[in-house]
């Protein structure tokens, strides 16, 4: 400050201190692919998927970047997945929770929210890689019996095989000590 009335100026000085009052800002999330096999133990931690990175937040305000809180805000109707409330880390809740033949992704939308209840959301995608399962009979093996010196064509019993993956094909063998006796094995289609 200066005084210019008169011929001699005369100054003075003074400290002031501002003080800037810190605000609460909203955290950020970045989504992420996170991928699976199919029929995992429950438990299993899903792991980034080729190319991908892991859920990942931050919060520039200081008190908060160890007070952050995940949760699953949508798209986990069918409860198959949990989070880690303080990691964000995602793992899967029941055994043999997700098959790829009946879906082969899942889409849900996380939350990460700081002390002061700010929060921010991104998606995550999670690919389910399918496994090749065992195929099955849908009856049990029967023991059958059948008159002697009847035609090849005879059908002697009939069984029905299935495989859930899609695309394979399932081939019969007959085994035993009397195998060799009958000379093929037919399969129809159903």
């Amino acid at each position: 400050m200066a005084d210019s009335g008169f011929a001699t100026q005369l100054t003075a000085t003074a400290t002031i201190t501002i003080s800037i009052r810190d605000v609460n800002e909203a955290p950020v999330l970045t989504g992420a692919q996170l991928s699976s096999l199919e029929n995992v133990k429950s438990g299993t931690k899903l792991t980034p998927a080729v190319g991908s990175n892991a859920i990942m937040a931050s919060d520039v305000d200081a008190a908060d970047r160890n007070a952050l809180v995940f949760s699953i805000d949508s798209g986990n109707d069918l409860n198959l997945f949990r989070i880690d409330a303080a990691t964000g880390e995602i793992s899967t809740v029941r055994a043999v929770s997700m098959d790829f033949e009946t879906q082969s992704s899942y889409r849900m939308v996380v939350k990460v929210t700081d002390k002061g209840g700010l929060s921010a959301t991104a998606s995550v995608t999670v690919t389910v890689q399918d496994v090749n399962e065992a195929p099955w009979l849908e009856q049990p093996p029967v023991n059958a019996s059948m008159k002697a010196h009847v035609a090849s064509s005879v059908v002697i019993t009939k069984f029905i095989g299935r495989d859930q993956d899609s695309g394979d094909s399932l081939q019969y063998f007959l085994q035993g000590p009397n195998a060799d006796i009958f000379s093929s094995v037919r399969c129809e289609e159903s």
